[in-house]
């Protein structure tokens, strides 16, 4: 990286006004080289790592015996920002950036961007009761983003033609899969925010911030899905449009803080709320669908939210009841009718923390604990959907026997059993053309019911294996003890602190048993297939300050 800066700083009018500012170019690249050898097949001998030890050699090419790689881009530009101020109550910045990309087609490397804030420290132009600072901030910017390496570009693939008996080992070029719609342009995004801070009441026992944003994506990079008689996979297109806009409440009460010092007690929350919508796509295209496997989709469709999960439906009645086959268990549909089960975005999100410290002659003590939650956003467990198949879960309990609400029935065999469960729900009587829907009477164990679960991961799953992902997790508990003074200056020392720390402890409450959704192995973050294992971090520390 390189960069050539000017500054600018000057007074004016007695240094009430202020006037800083920086311009100038710079420079950026990225370039690096893969070279990799290795042997193919199995080894002669186990655990002798050597070329030599290879079975043999490939009669064409192989990546695992040889393989090479290389890449590099760049940018250029030219930045400047400046920042103009009247007795340091009012500020005003402004900002602009022109952006020269290599990964971009040569007609659209070059993209501007621009940004201007504006602060007012109000508290400085007249009195709030009770208000020790108060500040009002707005802020607009629109900034670009170019294209990953190579992803504007049409690439081409160089390989060998194996199964040519009359020409072994010709080689031959592979063009690209994906069609262009036109030169791809840069993403952009449009920000903007306004919110105040504010400290209130002697030694600022209240500390209240809140911000509003409004983010609009505009021009998105992006490649959708083609038919494959189109003789292409995906087309790259910049296209649609997405707002997302939200709220960000922080607030820090001191809750117990006497004037000796001798101890203090504090509580942080912080609480944000966003909406996201998809504003448009693509003429001709409203909706982009990414098969998840089992049935699921996730889908963004023009005029919703955004990250939307669906999932093929039980079979039901006209009046959305379901219908219950021949062995008193629940069919799903055709993949067709699907069914929205949940986002994978949370509603709203943030955390809570408390502080306590108490100090005296013999140093200090400083207790601190955080915690952080979710709220609403929805994921698929496989590994709840298995123990549910399987019987393994406490919540298979249910209707095991008459204590857990199982029905007394006789069996085949003539045995009297007491795990009978009636499914809710409708009986077909006539014929698939002509339905004829009664009541379900039909009764069934709950080794039937739970094992209508079982999935190999080839089948479809059932919705009702989408959950909510509700948690407020215990994040971190930290205890530290300071020596004191005397103790220090023995020691040459302006502070000697030591402490403990635990991070990741446990949840005080989940919606989804069983599993750490923070720890789950999927292809998306809605789907969890396993877990890695939960792990807490303790730690030990010793800060010197000389």
């Amino acid at each position: 990286n390189y960069d050539a800066l000017i500054t600018y700083q000057q007074s004016f009018i007695d240094d009430n006004l202020t006037i800083t500012a920086f311009a100038g170019p710079a420079y950026r690249r990225y370039s690096g080289k893969n070279v990799g050898v290795g042997t193919y097949g199995s080894l002669r001998f186990e655990d002798y790592g050597m070329l030599q030890n290879g079975q043999g050699w490939p009669s064409t090419y192989s990546e695992n015996v040889s393989k090479y790689s290389s890449g590099a881009d760049a940018t250029y530009s030219v930045l400047g920002q400046g920042t103009i101020s009247w007795k340091y109550t009012y500020l005003l910045e402004f900002s602009a950036r022109n952006d020269w990309a290599s990964t971009l087609p040569k007609d659209n490397r070059s993209y501007f961007y621009p940004g201007v804030s504006f602060t007012w420290n109000f508290t400085d132009t007249f009195e709030v009761p009770k208000m020790n600072y108060g500040k009002f901030r707005v802020s607009w910017a629109d900034v670009g983003r170019a294209a990953n390496r190579y992803y504007a570009l049409r690439t081409y693939t160089m390989g060998t033609i194996s199964n040519n008996t009359a020409y072994p080992g010709v080689n031959d070029v592979t063009g690209p899969d994906e069609l262009f719609s036109g030169n791809l342009k840069p993403e952009r995004k449009r920000e903007f925010e306004i919110g105040f801070d504010t400290r209130l009441f002697p030694r600022n026992r209240l500390e209240l911030n809140f911000s509003y944003y409004n983010n609009t994506w505009y021009d998105q990079i992006m490649a959708v899905p083609l038919s494959s008689t189109t003789g292409a996979n995906r087309i790259k297109i910049n296209a649609g449009k997405s707002r997302n806009q939200g709220v960000e409440l922080f607030a820090r009460g001191l809750i117990l803080a006497p004037a000796t010092g001798k101890f203090r007690w504090d509580v942080t929350v912080n609480i944000a709320k966003q909406w996201d919508k998809l504003l448009e796509l693509y003429p001709g295209i409203t909706q982009i669908n990414t098969d998840e496997g089992g049935g699921m989709v996730r889908r963004h469709e023009e005029g919703k939210r955004m990250s939307e999960i669906l999932i093929t439906d039980y079979k039901r009645a006209a009046d959305g009841t379901r219908i219950v086959n021949a062995n008193g268990t629940y069919d799903l549909a055709d993949d067709a009718e699907k069914v929205s089960v949940g986002n994978a975005n949370p509603d709203f999100y943030g955390g809570f923390s408390t502080s306590f410290s108490v100090r005296g002659n013999w140093g200090m003590l400083n207790l601190n604990a955080g915690f952080d939650y979710s709220w609403g956003a929805s994921v698929f467990s496989y590994s709840n959907y298995l123990l549910k198949g399987n019987g393994l879960s406490k919540e298979t309990l249910q209707y095991r026997n008459e204590q857990y609400g199982g029905l007394t029935y006789t069996d085949g065999s003539g045995r009297i059993r007491h795990d009978g469960v009636i499914l809710p729900g409708y009986m077909n009587i006539g014929t698939s053309e002509v339905p004829n829907y009664v009541e379900n009477d039909k009764i069934i164990s709950a080794y039937t019911y739970y094992t209508s679960y079982i999935n190999d991961g080839t089948g479809k799953w059932k919705p009702d294996g989408v959950q909510k992902n509700n948690y407020i997790k215990f994040r971190e508990l930290s205890l530290d003890y300071t020596l004191p003074k005397q103790i220090s200056d023995m020691l040459r020392l302006q502070k000697l602190t030591v402490g403990f720390t635990a991070r990741n402890l446990c949840y005080l409450y989940k919606s989804i048993n069983h599993i750490d959704t923070e720890a789950t192995l999927g292809i998306s973050s809605f789907i969890e297939y396993s877990n890695y294992p939960s792990s807490r971090n303790y730690g030990f520390n010793v800060i010197l300050s000389f």
